[in-house]
């Protein structure tokens, strides 16, 4: 009977299958059933590949092996949608046997032409990998790759010295794009008008991620004469941003051009040295287009705070200003995930300043505007965690009562051996 089923069918079997709890040992045995049957598990056998060139590693043995698989069997790398790509520096270590497993994954990689999501990165803290100092053939695959027309979605970790007309290329397809700890480089022949074509490419990527350095460095790329020059009209038309701000800024620009944001994601993370400033929330909120005050939907601003505090310092960090927070006329989700630590504010100054800290304007402010409704008509939902590490439970527990007596309602505490304790509105 199963040799007889229209194509459609087996399609739907091999689907329900394939969300099972046993669903590749399943997949294996359909394949062998009959020619029919192959194709249709192959697809989900081989949607996704994951290569980790790290030398020594059970993922390194498996990368290997995988490589060789789809080298000898072509037709499987065009059922691969899915690429997480780890790869090693080349300059470090047995730097033969590297390059032998970059021109490996090349090959194998110059047989995946239907991918649609594609992660390459190097992760080992801030050691970035040189793009152009890994073989030609690894270059040229991973070229083909991020510039391949089915491509939708492209996430690039700590990787330095890539071709920017290789990124401008890669966004006339792409729905989003993250780019972590990278940096891009620019020919200098190519003038400015890289950067028009540029701009015109990216007005149909939906959404963006990246942190201060990659930011920074694709910014230098579109405006060369000055690291300082807002964002241009490539990004007017981006609805979604996380950006990860974690180190000082040298400029307000950031969001100056983003014209059309309905979903803005803002993270900062602040050095604990005792002599770095706290992050501007207000400055770089302030920078929105006045567009944005009435398209932006969805605010989520996520804050980690060092251990080197003062019981003076805002909590809030200016986000209640009047000329901030009131003026997004239709949120309507607003999610503050601030996360602190103490260890250094216990261990110098008397438990008391802690108190006071939570004792801080910022929180009634922060409730009365929330409370407004002719300001958030449209607000659906407000989250607010706070998240406190290493402190004392007696301590905690007078804080719930501080904040519970600025009128905020539903507070609700919860404990974790990793986060400590936090509290949820």
């Amino acid at each position: 009977m199963l040799l007889s089923l229209p194509p459609e069918l087996i399609e739907l079997i091999v689907d329900e299958v394939s969300r099972s709890s046993d669903g590749r040992p399943s997949l294996k045995s359909l394949s062998r059933v009959a020619k029919a049957w192959t194709h249709p598990c192959q697809q989900h056998l081989w949607a996704k590949a994951i290569f980790f060139t790290s030398q020594g590693t059970a993922g390194h043995s498996k990368t290997r092996l995988l490589a060789r698989r789809i080298m000898s069997h072509p037709h499987i790398g065009t059922h691969v949608r899915t690429l997480k790509y780890w790869a090693q520096t080349p300059d470090t270590g047995k730097r033969r046997n590297q390059r032998e497993d970059l021109e490996r994954v090349a090959g194998a990689l110059t047989c995946m032409t239907n991918l649609v999501d594609v992660t390459l990165g190097y992760g080992w803290g801030n050691i970035t990998l040189a793009f152009d100092e890994c073989p030609a053939s690894w270059q040229e695959a991973i070229a083909r790759v991020i510039i391949a027309p089915s491509l939708q979605h492209l996430e690039l970790h700590n990787i330095s010295r890539i071709p920017f007309e290789l990124l401008e290329r890669a966004l006339g397809n792409l729905v989003g794009v993250a780019l972590l700890g990278c940096q891009f480089k620019r020919q200098e022949s190519q003038g400015t008008a890289l950067g028009r074509n540029f701009e015109r490419s990216i007005t149909a990527l939906g959404g963006i991620t990246c942190d201060s350095r990659s930011y920074r460095s694709l910014q230098r790329c579109l405006y060369p004469r000055s690291e300082v020059q807002p964002c241009g009209p490539e990004l007017s038309s981006v609805g979604r941003l996380e950006l990860t701000i974690d180190t000082p800024l040298d400029d307000c620009h950031l969001l100056r051009n983003l014209t059309k944001l309905t979903n803005l994601h803002l993270c900062f993370i602040k050095s604990s040295a005792p002599d770095s400033e706290h992050p501007p929330f207000g400055a770089v909120l302030l920078q929105v287009h006045p567009s944005v005050y009435t398209s932006l939907t969805r605010l989520t601003v996520t804050a980690h705070q060092g251990i080197s505090m003062s019981s003076t310092t805002d909590p809030l960090l200016g986000l209640c200003s009047e000329e901030i927070l009131p003026k997004f006329s239709s949120l309507q989700t607003l999610h503050l995930e601030l996360h602190f630590e103490f260890d250094n504010l216990i261990g110098h100054v008397p438990n008391a300043s802690v108190e006071l800290w939570f004792q801080s304007p910022s929180w009634g402010r922060l409730d009365a505007i929330l409370s407004r409704p002719a300001s958030f008509a449209k607000l659906q939902e407000v989250c607010i965690e706070i998240y406190l590490r290493r402190i004392a439970s007696s301590i905690s527990e007078r804080i719930s009562s501080l904040l519970r007596r600025s009128s905020f309602t539903g507070l609700q505490r919860r404990d974790s051996e990793e986060e400590g304790f936090s509290f949820e509105l």
